[in-house]
């Protein structure tokens, strides 16, 4: 079989999570940066150094040891979780490889992931997101869609950014439902609450009185101050 550069395939695979998988710019900043890291690594333990000998560095230099050694190497320095998730990044490299034939073996195959515990998440009770409602209460249009929009994130459990992803078009009231757009581009519908609903209307009508933006024309459902589209960071502080 061909020698065939780990750098090389590397850069291949972060292509194909793009163009194929429909990954975000932030996750594949993230594969690669740990499959650079990866590459060091087997770079050092070949005995080799400098960008040169990286690039000269192939997939048949890679074995089961190379992989337990970089996760020894892990776990001096990080938590159990960031090592799994680095563990998943090459073993979803090395599928990739197998699956289009660029290599006869997963060196990842027989690893096992490192166990972690599971934190239970924060939330709010009942009656605390009833209060953070209850600080909302003004009838300005700005009151009014963050009024609409915590009713909303509340009702429906989307993820900030899916909802400042929402477009007028989106609500359908006739049915209860938001179509999301989530991670990957993929489209969803999701059951809201009525009051939710009556929120983002109401909302809307103050919209419309005082700026002449209705529900008539598709466009962002929740806009800024300055009549654009509300950001997640807007919508965090």
């Amino acid at each position: 079989m061909t020698r065939i550069g780990l750098t090389e395939q590397s850069d291949a695979f972060l292509q194909n999570l793009a163009a194929e998988k429909g990954y975000s710019t932030h996750t594949i900043r993230a594969y690669g940066h740990d499959l650079a890291e990866f590459a060091d690594y087997a770079v050092r333990g070949a005995g080799l150094s400098g960008g040169e000998e990286k690039r000269s560095l192939t997939i048949d230099d890679i074995d089961n040891l190379t992989v337990r050694g970089y996760l020894g190497l892990l776990h001096r320095k990080n938590e159990k979780v960031t090592i799994a998730r680095k563990l998943s990044v090459l073993r979803s490299f090395f599928r990739h490889l197998v699956r289009h034939r660029l290599t006869d073996e997963d060196p990842t195959a027989a690893i096992l992931t490192p166990k972690h515990s599971r934190r239970m998440p924060s939330y709010l009770s009942v009656d605390d997101m009833f209060r953070l409602l209850d600080q909302t209460s003004d009838d300005t249009v700005l009151g009014l869609r963050n009024q609409a929009l915590f009713e909303t994130l509340y009702g429906s459990g989307i993820r900030v950014s899916e909802l400042t992803g929402l477009n007028v078009f989106d609500v359908d009231v006739s049915s209860g439902c938001l179509r999301v757009t989530g991670k990957g581009n993929r489209e969803r519908l999701v059951p809201v609450g009525e009051k939710a609903l009556d929120r983002i209307q109401v909302y809307r009508d103050r919209l419309l009185e005082k700026t002449g933006i209705g529900m008539a024309d598709d466009g962002p459902l929740f806009l800024n101050k300055n009549k654009g589209r509300l950001s997640a960071r807007s919508v965090a502080r």
